[in-house]
């Protein structure tokens, strides 16, 4: 019994065993095809191009087996299959515009195997196919980050960029050449990558290569600006002060450090202060519309904290200086819709702050209170007639600005033109439950 029983586990085993063997017989059998499928490609690669999709199914079966699984070889040939079809991806579109590339990045996937082969290479001529393959891979990565960034795909673009830092690493580590030649092309990668981190919301992967930018010896204005960026994103408002002042220490002529201020102190409602600001921001940027139209912003809200106050002097001085830079904003650009909306907001509430006195004088029915209250409206009916044309303009513009709309309807309620009042009102219920506007009033009639 018991030799029989013993002769059952030497049949098992030896069971299992020739599984085993036939299982590496049949991954290194695909791990050929895939090797062969390279090489075809690169004989004739519009006639093998196939091959590619034929060597990366089989490439797959291959790293199912452990065994293969554990050497270089099949990591290798892995990353040859997937840098061909990156440059494949690259090169024939221009041959042939019905051209379909990929929907994955190849590049990346590259990338990934020519790193998973470096730890297991036993011989040199692997651990040198790994590095090659890396170095040739980083400008498909490079050109896939650049594209993605041009994009406004920040993501892709951060991830693309960090990748080639780490390439860099590898390739710098192992004594090989890298293409970021310099110091100052590291820098710029990290830098590249922080910002488009920030830019995509990854803020702990910001802070992680902005903070190693930084401790490289990187202090240049932009630093400073990304970082300013990055902890008023991340809620941290004192340590984003910091960087500004540091910053603006440094480099207190460098225009970006300056509008990151701007944006801070409009932020804390720092009116005052943000006058002389953006005058200097004007002086270096004098065609830049959007700073006359906040400068224009800063003074109107000026004008009506000292129109509560009672100051009319200085209530006026920045009604005009509001004016102003709203109207140079249209001198430069005479469609744009900010300063246009603007501009009739500012007589708007001009108006709407005098009828709180005209309302006062509304229960006085003596004659002198009459004549005051018909003088008052006069000169406040002139005042909302100024603003009407900006809101026609502004309509005009952008049949879906909702604000304009409220003004339009409210004017020509005063005026008595209740057609017009109806139809501003009718558009804006659309607007608020859901519908859009396609075309405008005042640009058709």
């Amino acid at each position: 019994m018991k030799k029989a029983f013993f002769a059952l586990i030497f049949l098992a085993a030896g069971a299992v065993a020739m599984h085993a063997q036939a299982d590496i017989k049949e991954a290194k059998k695909n791990l050929k095809t895939a090797q062969k499928a390279v090489s075809l490609y690169n004989l004739d690669n519009r006639a093998n191009s196939a091959k590619l999709e034929e060597g990366v199914d089989a490439i797959k079966l291959a790293l199912q087996n452990d065994e293969l699984k554990a050497t270089a070889a099949p990591f290798l040939a892995e990353g040859d299959l997937y840098l061909a079809v990156a440059s494949r991806d690259v090169s024939m579109p221009m041959l042939d515009p019905e051209w379909k590339t990929v929907d994955y990045n190849a590049a990346q996937l590259a990338y990934e195997a020519y790193t998973a082969a470096l730890p297991l290479s036993e011989k040199k001529f692997e651990s040198e196919a790994a590095l090659k393959g890396l170095s040739e891979t980083a400008g498909y990565i490079n050109n896939a980050a650049v594209d993605a960034y041009n994009k406004k795909d920040f993501e892709n673009a951060y991830k693309g960029f960090a990748t080639m830092l780490k390439i860099h690493d590898l390739l710098t580590e192992n004594g090989k050449e890298s293409f970021l030649a310099d110091d100052a092309k590291v820098n710029d990668q990290y830098l590249f990558t922080g910002i488009c981190a920030l830019q995509a919301g990854a803020l702990d992967v910001a802070e992680e290569y902005l903070t190693k930018l930084l401790s490289r010896g990187y202090n240049e204005p932009g630093i400073y600006e990304s970082l300013f960026n990055l902890y008023q994103a991340k809620g941290d408002k004192e340590k984003a002060k910091k960087y500004l002042e540091d910053g603006l220490a440094k480099y207190p002529e460098d225009t970006g450090l300056l509008f990151a201020q701007i944006n801070l102190y409009l932020q804390e409602e720092r009116t005052d202060e943000l006058v002389g600001k953006l005058e200097m921001a004007i002086d270096k940027e004098p065609t830049n519309k959007s700073l006359y139209s906040t400068l224009g912003q800063v003074h109107d809200k000026l004008y009506q904290a000292y129109d509560q106050q009672g100051n009319e002097a200085e209530a006026n001085r920045h009604f005009d200086a509001a004016l102003k830079n709203y109207e140079k904003a249209l001198e430069i650009d005479p469609e744009y819709s900010d300063a246009v909306y603007s501009i009739g907001t500012l007589y708007y509430n001009k108006a709407a702050l005098m009828s709180q006195e005209l309302n006062e004088l509304a229960s006085d029915y003596s004659k002198e209170g009459i004549k005051k209250y018909d003088a008052l409206k006069a000169k406040i009916d002139v005042i909302f007639d100024q603003a009407l044309p900006y809101f026609q303009k502004a309509e005009a513009l952008d049949p879906m600005e909702r604000n304009a709309l409220i003004a339009l309807k409210e004017i020509y309620a005063r005026k008595n033109q209740l057609d017009l009042s109806n139809e501003f009102k009718d558009r804006l219920d659309k607007i608020d439950a859901g519908g859009t506007i396609s075309s405008s009033y005042f640009k058709k009639n």
